[in-house]
């Protein structure tokens, strides 16, 4: 069916937050999760019309963003991944590779994952590249790569020596030149397998090249979307909302906790949207909504006392999935935000 953000919206209120605990730990319900996005054409919002797309971006992009995190983190962490990749083959020159991908890719018939969030990474690079007869070769090992078992394929980058940086499409199975490690023992959305990739002269043909981008091109992208990223921490405080309510009756002091932290959920949330106010910077507005994220999460496991700890109730798993929004696409600009606010509190 067409894309309709509205209908979309509707879903994951109606049919995916009622299962966000098996979601988040059952692969088979997180893929259930994924596929009803594939049948509403949500899986690659931002591919141009061309390629039947809707081309979504700015306030109704971030909406997506935000309503896919209060519903469930894990389904929120894994759809990320494919629409960055989606993404970027609608801003690749390549028209071979987004004429075999982009049309597909709304649906998940075709599915890609991401590999570059150690482009970020000071010091010697992790994954290096080299040019070679018709491509690329691929060395070193990617320690981050979401949607093994979800995803076949993901565009990966490495750097080249003189620090540009080459991403190419490259496959999330045992190949030649590739392997996989077994999932991360993470905290949270462990469910999405996170594994690391080794790449050990793995050839990437001209075909399947992204783009080629110069030298820092991660940290300028970072400084560009400071805010935007603050969209899926904004979800996962309202989530943390929707779960104290839940348990309220169990406490006298809930009603005044919630009435709180919704009015500072809504100034955070029109700093997100609108812009900071005077004075204050989209660092330190992002590190305000992770903060939030992590304290109404907090407020929800109070209000549930012990049953707060149980890994199967919404109040632990809201309260992990912040910590996860903390780290998520963090840069070291991030981090020192996140530290500083952390510490003004005290």
């Amino acid at each position: 069916m067409p894309f309709e953000l509205e209908s979309v919206l509707r879903v994951l209120r109606e049919e995916v937050a009622p299962r966000a605990e098996a979601i988040d730990q059952d692969p088979a319900a997180l893929e259930e999760a994924l596929a009803l996005l594939g049948r509403h054409e949500a899986l690659a919002l931002r591919r141009p019309h061309e390629f039947g797309g809707p081309a979504l971006e700015g306030p109704d992009y971030a909406r997506f963003q935000e309503a896919t995190a209060r519903a469930s983190g894990a389904l929120a962490f894994l759809q990320t991944q494919h629409q960055s990749a989606g993404a970027m083959l609608a801003a690749c020159e390549n028209q071979a590779l987004r004429r075999a991908y982009l049309p597909r890719m709304g649906s998940g018939a075709r599915r890609l994952g991401i590999g570059f969030g150690h482009l970020r990474r000071p010091g010697a690079p992790v994954v290096t590249v080299s040019e070679a007869p018709g491509g690329y070769r691929f060395r070193g090992e990617l320690p981050w790569v979401t949607g093994a078992g979800f995803f076949p394929e993901f565009v990966g980058a490495g750097l080249l020596p003189d620090g540009r940086a080459v991403f190419a499409v490259l496959p999330l199975v045992e190949a030649e030149g590739v392997t996989l490690g077994p999932p991360a023992e993470l905290a949270v959305m462990q469910v999405t397998r996170t594994v690391t990739v080794g790449l050990s002269d793995a050839f990437a043909p001209m075909a399947r090249v992204v783009a080629v981008r110069e030298p820092g091109w991660i940290h300028a992208v970072d400084r560009l979307s400071v805010r935007s990223r603050a969209h899926q921490a904004l979800g996962c405080a309202q989530a943390g909302l929707d779960a104290l309510e839940r348990v309220a009756s169990r406490s006298p002091g809930a009603p005044a906790a919630l009435e709180a932290l919704r009015g500072e959920l809504a100034s955070c949330r029109a700093a997100v949207f609108g812009g900071p106010p005077s004075g204050t910077s989209d660092l330190e507005v992002r590190a305000w909504a992770i903060e939030l994220a992590a304290r109404v999460g907090l407020a929800a496991v109070a209000c549930a006392s012990g049953s707060g700890v149980l890994r199967d109730r919404a109040p632990q798993r809201v309260y992990r999935e912040a910590l996860a929004y903390t780290v998520l696409g963090q840069s070291a600009e991030v981090r020192d935000a996140t530290l500083a606010r952390l510490a003004a509190r005290g």
